[in-house]
């Protein structure tokens, strides 16, 4: 064979790989990231998986270029998605960038393994994929410190009566029976040859149809719109007869996060924004029992709080920057001094009033507040810094306070320090330290659990912390988000952050509550539904006023367990595959 017979057979090869895996695999990517805001194309959630699906059914397997087009697709959907990422500051791009090529990796992982079942397990397809493709949601949800936003199950929040089976199987579930649909719906278009030439003449042998497959979808689904419309008339029922837990203000201002260019004078401009609003909150509801503001802003003007933890003689580190015991012991009064004014102003503004006297603000019943702000520790070894909620009383004193435990990586803390480092150097980073503990605090009988930031993008992480404290007999009725999103210019990583919410609230059947710096703030229902929303990068308050749900499911049992046995087969499938190919 010629050398130019063999570059032209070469090209065909590329070209047969990419009109056939290729192609259709884009054209998943793309009807995906639809389905996702900004677009919000809830619907076609359940076709999006078409493509990659006649990919894993074709019985002649993808060749490495096969795979590489594939995961292309999976680079091209993830890229689309998260691009408000590199918003946030410029050297993010890159981290932008990286992070969904990372993530790409589970696509062609999702169609392997896929085949895999199907061919070598002689699994059915409508089983295979399910399990492939929730396998890989949990994994990547571990992986790399996890990441669980843009679920499939994610795309459905505005219906949430597919959601409902989430007090069953979690956000997993509803990811599984999406694709169960989707497999039916594929079978349903191979038979009526729907697809076309794209899908049907270019795949290489496609397996036959499977009947049998279509009817399975079909019961899957109308179980899921059945089981869903008898809880949300639960629910319904529920906050009829219910009384609210609590009148609760959320708090939302237009105070944008500028890494690159800090301005004391800004801040102090974004903290005074912040009294304003609590104040209007204030004469508008004059029995508020709780005031929450999000995530950093207490602490915009200056730390929230600190805290020395030294002995005598003092550290070598703190006595040759010229300090002593009793220099110390000033700074930490002066700050605890400047926390409480600052508190009083708070709690005055929710009286509507600018500044009660100290005898006065003695005297006051409510409300409590829920401040975001920063934690500084000095400490006999080092010094840190911690990301935390304060539970304040109607007196300025911290009740108790959450310490941010799950921190994220390059916006909180430098991974692999001694290769990465320098960039902490490079960009003036300050890392923060993580917490140990979930809390549970206390307003008139009412216990609330709050999570700080991206905390509630991961379901294990909210699971991990209702168990612990229902261990300790603290099992909360609201739950509660502070976040400061406005590194995303109100991108749509505010409505990821927000869906990854609205599914907790189902799977726990506790509503949330969410004060977002920039938006979006949110109160939801113990049955998915946003009883309240705000819009994005204004000013907003929300007064929500959450009722009960002391609905059991079946997931607060087991938690991700049925997700596990799915991440357990998949890794199966990988290490049996490993072996084949060594036999």
């Amino acid at each position: 064979m010629s050398m130019s017979t063999a570059a032209t057979s070469e090209s065909n090869i590329r070209s047969r790989q990419f009109r056939s895996i290729g192609v259709p695999s884009l054209l998943s990517a793309i009807v995906l990231w639809a389905s996702f805001p900004p677009l919000g194309l809830s619907g076609l959630a359940w076709l999006a998986p078409l493509g990659w699906l006649a990919v894993i059914d074709r019985i002649s397997p993808p060749t490495r270029l096969g795979y590489f087009f594939i995961w292309l697709s999976g680079a091209a959907f993830w890229l689309l998605a998260l691009q408000g990422i590199r918003l946030a500051f410029f050297p993010l791009t890159f981290g932008w960038i990286a992070l969904s090529l990372y993530l790409a990796v589970y696509i062609p992982l999702f169609v392997g393994i896929s085949r895999v079942l199907l061919f070598r397990g002689r699994v059915p397809l409508i089983i295979a994929a399910p399990i492939a493709w929730v396998g890989m949601e949990l994994i990547r949800g571990y992986v790399i410190t996890g990441f669980s936003a843009c679920l499939l199950a994610h795309t459905q929040v505005e219906f949430p009566m597919v959601l409902q089976i989430a007090d069953m199987f979690g956000g997993y579930g509803v990811s599984f029976v999406i694709m169960m649909v989707s497999v039916g719906l594929y079978q349903l278009a191979m038979w009526e040859r729907l697809l076309g030439r794209l899908l049907v003449k270019q795949l290489s042998a496609p397996r036959p149809v499977n009947s049998r497959q279509i009817f399975c979808a079909g019961i899957v689904l109308l179980a899921t719109l059945f089981y869903g419309w008898w809880r949300l008339g639960e629910s319904d029922k529920l906050a009829r007869l219910a009384q609210p837990l609590l009148r609760v203000a959320l708090i939302q201002e237009n105070a944008p996060s500028i890494f690159d260019n800090p301005s004391v004078e800004r801040d102090v401009d974004f903290w005074n924004n912040y009294l304003a609003a609590t104040r209007e909150a204030g004469r508008a509801h004059t029995d508020l029992d709780l005031v929450i503001w999000p995530e950093s802003v207490f602490s915009l003007d200056h730390q929230s709080w600190l805290e020395i933890d030294v002995g005598d003689p003092l550290p070598d580190r703190l006595s040759k920057r010229g300090f002593s015991s009793a220099d110390l012991h000033e700074l930490k009064r002066r700050a605890q001094q400047q926390f409480h004014y600052k508190a009083a102003r708070v709690l005055s503004a929710c009286h509507g009033t600018e500044l009660l006297s100290p005898e006065q603000v003695s005297k006051l019943a409510r409300p409590h507040l829920l401040l975001g702000g920063s934690i500084g520790v000095i400490g006999s070894a080092t010094d840190s810094q911690r990301n935390t909620a304060l539970f304040v009383g109607p007196d300025t004193h911290i009740l108790d306070r959450y310490e941010k435990v799950h921190l994220v990586m390059f916006g909180e803390y430098i991974p692999w320090r001694p290769l990465l480092g320098f960039l902490g150097d490079l960009f003036g980073f300050v890392s923060t330290d993580a917490g140990n503990e979930p809390k549970s605090f206390e307003v008139s009988g009412v216990r609330l659990a709050p999570s700080i930031c991206f905390e509630s993008v991961l379901p294990h992480f909210l699971s991990w912390q209702l168990r612990v404290l229902r261990g300790q007999a603290k099992s909360p009725d609201i739950l509660v988000n502070i976040t400061n999103d406005s590194w995303f210019r109100g991108s749509s990583i505010l409505d990821h952050h927000l869906a990854c919410s609205v599914l907790a609230t189902i799977e726990h059947r506790r509503p949330i509550l969410i004060a977002a710096n920039c938006g979006l703030s949110a109160w939801i229902d113990g049955a998915g539904r946003l009883q309240a929303v705000s819009p994005r990068l204004v000013h907003h308050v929300i007064l929500a006023t959450p009722h009960r749900d002391s609905r059991w499911g079946l997931y607060q049992w087991l938690g991700d367990t049925p997700a596990w046995l799915c991440a357990v087969i998949s890794i199966a499938a990988i290490v049996a595959t490993r072996f084949g190919r060594k036999s």
